[in-house]
């Protein structure tokens, strides 16, 4: 039995590491002094055979107690992988991480965070009252930032709880920690995701369920930028483990904060509240105790909340993004059903497929082989598998607000806003743990567990190739641009610079601390605008990506200055192209080459 135990160990680890190579074409390991290469399919299928024909030899009776053996490996020690596989997602995050201030969410949100650790969300624009052209306040708030509540100052529009987060990772690790947010909420959703699936289910469903979330290509996509997507995610799943543990305080502690990151998942509150009710041991009176402390400790943030939107935008429940009117409409139901089910058909497809391929198995085959250990206790008998029908309900509860929310929402194109569903996946995989988990049972016990393994490293490997094919593990490299010009004006420009700019207004005033100027938010002409701050002494200069240098003609056509038919005094990044135009050279061409930076 020792030699088939063996023999199923390398193979299964071999047929593994050749279903990789298969789909991905090789990979490399490089952790410390550990190098580990493998691009050749022959050498591990050479030693899969080998290692399975020793098995066979065996015998039967040894190959289904080695199988048996290796599926309760997986049970005995499932928590560990599951730590593991958060610590994978994690991983990917800390190595592709984009580590820059840029677009709009990452540089509104921390820079807001910035502005919490200074106590004061309100920032003074002088420049604003001092122009001539009207509304100023508006071209004068960067991305993610909009006009205040009194002249010549600029509030930020994101809600708060991701900053308030990232607040608390600046002070702890400085500059870099706010990009480590994502990657320590990714690798509790995963944690969550098993922790989900364990509890309805199984240990062995929880371990499909944290394989499906580590290797999911949005989670991929998502965890190397500084989102409020991941963080959602991980904060709605802990609430959820915390109501079905029946701790209500803490439950409505992590609502709250979840609340206070996405406000229009409020709703999923509902969903924690059920399940703490439905945990809570003692009965009617119990429950009801329950859901007050759970309700007291959501109030601090939602008040908390409250009051900063009343403070900034005059309301309660008014958003920075604008009134329910505009942000939500019945007509975009129909396109986003559309465009959402072909974005989880394009990103999940292996996922899918396999979930399906089990739904069909146990429907087609009723007789259930033995064994499948349960969270706790003995392995479940044959008749008596667990039941799916916890963890199907739990993922509809959690889709069904989430679904409300975003179908009413903007439509998008891009695939990358399918992250808006992303607090769905954890319940929705520990669903299909459960059913994958129960799907296995019907193989034969020779197989089973090997079976599983391979398929679903298969459906990694595919998920990480997705990943990459949508920029997860090269996003870095065209977002340091907007790093690179950041630092490179704060180190070049003058102190009475003004950064007339669109798309890098919320990097620019990051890493600068000058005034900007959202050109794309100007309600006067672009050459009076310069014009205006050139007589207020201050020096303008413009910073525009290749693909803006066409908008910003479009809507100046008269402007002498958006023709930008001048030498640039710099240029940065090699995917996208940015340049920097001082208007002073047009007049008077400095003849000297541009700075070039990567």
């Amino acid at each position: 039995m020792a030699l088939a135990r063996a023999g199923i160990g390398v193979g299964i680890t071999a047929l593994m590491i050749a279903a990789v190579i298969a789909i991905t074409g090789g990979f490399v390991v490089d952790a410390g002094p550990l190098h580990l290469s493998a691009h050749r399919l022959l050498p591990p299928i050479v030693v899969a055979a080998a290692a399975y024909l020793l098995a066979f030899l065996q015998g039967r009776p040894s190959i289904v107690a080695a199988d048996a053996t290796l599926s309760a490996f997986v049970h005995r020690h499932a928590l560990a992988i599951a730590i593991v596989l958060a610590a994978v997602a994690a991983g990917v995050g800390v190595a592709f991480g984009t580590y820059v201030v840029a677009a709009s969410d990452p540089s509104a949100y921390i820079s807001q965070a910035r502005l919490i650790t200074k106590g004061d969300l309100v920032v003074a624009v002088p420049l604003a009252s001092q122009v001539s052209w009207p509304m100023s306040e508006g071209s004068f708030a960067p991305l993610g930032y909009r006009p205040g509540p009194h002249p010549a100052e600029i509030v930020p529009t994101y809600p708060p709880g991701l900053p308030f987060i990232m607040a608390i990772a600046l002070f702890v690790a400085g500059e870099n920690g706010p990009f480590f947010v994502g990657p320590f909420f990714a690798a509790l959703s995963v944690l969550g995701a098993y922790g989900l699936a364990a509890r309805l289910h199984s240990r062995t469903a929880g371990v499909i369920a944290a394989v499906l979330m580590s290797f999911s290509p949005l989670l991929l996509s998502q965890v190397v930028q500084s989102m409020s997507d991941i963080p959602a995610t991980g904060l709605w799943t802990l609430a959820l483990l915390a109501a079905m543990a029946g701790r209500p305080i803490v439950a409505g502690a992590l609502s709250g904060l979840a609340i206070a990151t996405r406000p229009s998942l409020l709703p999923l509150a509902g969903v924690v509240a059920l399940l703490l009710a439905i945990w809570s041991e003692g009965g009617g009176r119990a429950a009801f105790a329950a859901l007050v402390k759970f309700a007291l400790a959501v109030a601090p943030a939602v008040a908390a909340l409250a009051w900063i939107q009343w403070s900034l935008y005059g309301d309660p429940l008014a958003s920075g993004h604008g009134t329910f009117a505009e942000m939500f409409s019945i007509t975009n139901v129909v396109p986003n059903i559309r465009a959402y089910a072909m974005r989880v058909l394009t990103g999940e497809t292996p996922t899918l497929a396999l979930i399906t391929t089990s739904v069909v198995a146990l429907v087609a085959r009723r007789v259930v082989p033995a064994g499948l250990e349960s969270t706790t206790g003995p392995p479940i008998a044959a008749t008596e598998p667990p039941a799916v029908l916890p963890s199907v309900c739990l993922a509809v509860l959690m889709a069904m607000p989430v679904l409300a929310c975003y179908l009413a929402y903007g439509v998008f194109s891009d695939w990358a806003y399918l992250r808006f569903l992303l607090p769905i996946w954890p319940a929705a995989f520990a669903a299909g743990g459960a059913l994958i988990g129960n799907a296995a049972l019907r193989l034969s016990p020779a197989i089973r567990t090997q079976v599983l393994l391979v398929v679903l490293t298969l459906v990694s490997a595919r998920n990480v190739v997705t990943a990459a094919h949508e920029g997860s593990f090269t996003l870095w490299v065209d977002a340091s641009r907007y790093g690179t010009a950041g630092r490179y004006l704060d180190a070049v420009l003058p102190q009475n610079a003004v950064i007339v700019a669109s798309q890098h207004s919320g990097s620019a005033s990051y890493y600068t601390s000058r005034p900007v100027v959202r050109w794309d938010s100007l309600d006067v002409g672009f050459d009076v605008a310069l014009d205006d701050l050139a007589r207020l002494g201050r020096l303008p200069v413009i910073v525009v990506e290749d693909w803006e240098e066409r908008l910003l003609r479009q809507k100046f056509p008269a402007s002498t200055f958006a023709r930008l038919d001048w030498p640039a005094r710099a240029d940065f990044g090699s995917t996208t192209r940015v340049r920097l135009f001082d208007p002073a050279d047009r007049e008077r061409p400095t003849g000297r080459p541009a700075d070039r930076l990567p």
